[in-house]
Parts: C-alpha cells; sequence; structure tokens
C-alpha cells in the first residue's frame, strides 16, 4: 500500500467585483507585452518642479558628445 496523496488541489478564484455585482461588460484577460524598445529620458530639475525633459532617439549613442549637446540645450533654455 502506498502513502500519497491522490486527490487534486485547485487555486481559489480571483475576482475583480465584491459580492454578486457583475461587470457589465464581462471579465477580459489582460495580459502584458514587454517591448524591446528602450527610451532614455534626460529630466533637469529646478526649485520649481521640471525645468527640460528629452527623450534621447532611437539607437542614440549616449556618450560625451550627446550629454554635451543636451546641457546645451538646456543651457539656452535657461536663458531664455
Amino acid at each position: 500500500m502506498s502513502r500519497g496523496f491522490t486527490g487534486t488541489t485547485q487555486k481559489p478564484r480571483r475576482s475583480c467585483h465584491s459580492g454578486n455585482i457583475q461587470h457589465p461588460r464581462g471579465h477580459k484577460k489582460v495580459s502584458q507585452v514587454w517591448s524591446n524598445v528602450k527610451v532614455m529620458l534626460t529630466v533637469f530639475f529646478g526649485s520649481h518642479g521640471v525645468g527640460q525633459h528629452e527623450y534621447a532617439p532611437q539607437g542614440q549613442n549616449i556618450n560625451k558628445e550627446y550629454y554635451l549637446e543636451v546641457l546645451r540645450r538646456f543651457r539656452n533654455a535657461v536663458r531664455c
């Protein structure tokens, strides 16, 4: 005679509804899709909040020359 568990177990169902209230459109399955697109955001903050923000173009190498251009644009924006 073997000792083991022969029954099955079920995980409790998760419900996004409280009580017996049914959502008018029914249930929708939500899936998360990961993207391989990477974006770099450069943000400059000041005493009043965000001073300037800028997204790097797709495929842009973030090197000394690029960062100096960002700083020059920021300096010109502050002067204006």
